[in-house]
């Protein structure tokens, strides 16, 4: 039987479902307004890996962006015969910038079917977006990955230590 209830029990369980899932702390712009919005770093995040699986279509790849919660992938790829398949975790600067960070944690994917995808958003002649992508395996980042920083230290990898692997669409099977 389908119970209809009235708006405002409605919002009171649709909030408590939003707390437990947050385990009491709820982001600032959900607590405000009792929805979630998503943050411009998320954005950035989310354009980096739609543009990386839009250039990976074009290429006659298949690419499916995977949920925001799953870890270590952001999207997984194969060929058309599906015979080869890659995961790949997508880190997005919201302009041009000299380094990625990748977090807290030590890089532990050594994979040879990882690969790490770093973009630098940006703006073409018409105004549209666009990146430059660098494609790394993800035992290279493993092996050039940094650990620093003052106030929030985390692991980084640096431009100048991928340059050669910009547009490396070889890394996975194309050009």
């Amino acid at each position: 039987m389908l119970h209809i209830l009235p708006s405002s029990q409605a919002r009171a369980a649709n909030n408590s479902v939003k707390r437990t899932a947050f385990r009491g702390r709820l982001p600032q712009a959900l607590a405000a307004t009792g929805e979630f919005m998503a943050s411009k770093g998320q954005f950035t995040g989310m354009t980096g890996a739609f543009l990386v699986a839009a250039q990976l279509s074009a290429r006659s790849l298949v690419a499916s962006t995977t949920s925001r919660s799953a870890a270590g992938a952001d999207i997984l790829v194969t060929n058309a015969e599906c015979d080869v398949a890659f995961s790949v975790q997508v880190k997005t600067n919201s302009k041009s910038a000299g380094f990625w960070i990748l977090g807290r944690n030590e890089p532990s994917h050594g994979s040879k079917s990882h690969i790490y995808a770093f973009v630098n958003l940006g703006k073409d002649q018409s105004g549209d977006t666009t990146g430059d992508y660098y494609f790394v395996p993800s035992a290279v980042v493993q092996k050039i990955a940094r650990f620093g920083g003052d106030k929030w230290p985390n692991y980084s990898v640096y431009k100048a230590d991928i340059a050669k692997y910009q547009n490396n669409w070889s890394a996975f099977g194309v050009s």
